[in-house]
């Protein structure tokens, strides 16, 4: 049992760089409605939803590394590494485009 709260943990924790800019938009065309209006006001507030999106990323590497008991030293280290780079990839490419 503990294996399998182990692998949930860490296949969870993975899943959040990729789900997060997808929940970044729907909030931002939540927030201007879709369309045109919403996509220009996304355009011209891009840096705000980077700014959010890097935010959130330390935040989360910082309670993963800190408050996650299941893993070993050497796994959280390897699991927050992972995790930085899942976020500087999806930074790069998703959130830049």
């Amino acid at each position: 049992m503990k294996t399998l709260t182990r692998i949930l943990t860490v296949l969870l924790n993975l899943s959040v760089p990729w789900l997060l800019p997808i929940l970044l938009v729907f909030v931002c065309f939540f927030i201007y409605g879709s369309g045109a209006v919403g996509a220009e006001k996304l355009e011209k507030q891009m840096f705000i939803w980077h700014g959010i999106y890097l935010l959130i990323g330390v935040i989360h590497l910082f309670l993963v590394y800190k408050f996650i008991d299941l893993l070993t030293r050497t796994q959280k280290i390897i699991m927050v590494t992972a995790l930085a780079a899942l976020y500087g990839f999806f930074l790069i490419n998703f959130m830049m485009s």
